[in-house]
């Protein structure tokens, strides 16, 4: 198990007909690769998408805190719930069928009230984490900014 003290990584796999799916964005201070502790082989690439440090957790020391330790235990189950969270809200917006749809909806849920996101990595990250190609999230993008839904600088977007 990992910690990414600084920098992004993201954790990646490819789909039978190889376009790459990312399966975790890990922004600093967020823990990843969890299910290793489980399991003798962790089915993700992690790429660093920025000059990253991370700390190693090994996993006899995870494992023996989650078995002795209540409160670290108990912030490890939280952790879990909101990683999981997460994931079903990926899934969410991954059954949207209109690409339009499914770009607008996931800058309402990243813009988490504001006016104004930007994205963090590339367009093509963003694509990926959507289960998009990148052609088709620029071209969603544009269509949706020629309906003046949003106005968009590069990675900077503003909702209207």
């Amino acid at each position: 198990m990992f910690i990414l003290e600084t920098g992004q990584v993201r954790l990646r796999r490819y789909s039978p007909d190889g376009a790459e799916v990312t399966m975790q964005a890990v922004a600093p201070g967020e823990s990843f690769a969890e299910p290793s502790l489980f399991s003798s082989v962790y089915h993700c690439d992690c790429v660093a998408t920025r000059e990253s440090v991370l700390t190693v957790l090994p996993r006899t020391r995870v494992l023996r805190l989650l078995k002795n330790d209540p409160n670290f235990a108990s912030s490890f189950a939280r952790q879990m719930a909101c990683q999981l969270q997460l994931t079903r809200t990926r899934l969410e917006l991954r059954s949207i069928r209109s690409a339009d749809e499914r770009v607008f909806a996931a800058l309402v849920l990243i813009s988490d009230g504001r006016k104004e996101v930007t994205l963090n990595g590339t367009l093509k990250d963003f694509a990926s984490e959507l289960g998009l190609t990148h052609e088709a999230v620029y071209r969603a993008l544009a269509r949706i900014q020629r309906t003046r839904r949003i106005r968009r600088k590069g990675r900077r977007i503003t909702l209207r």
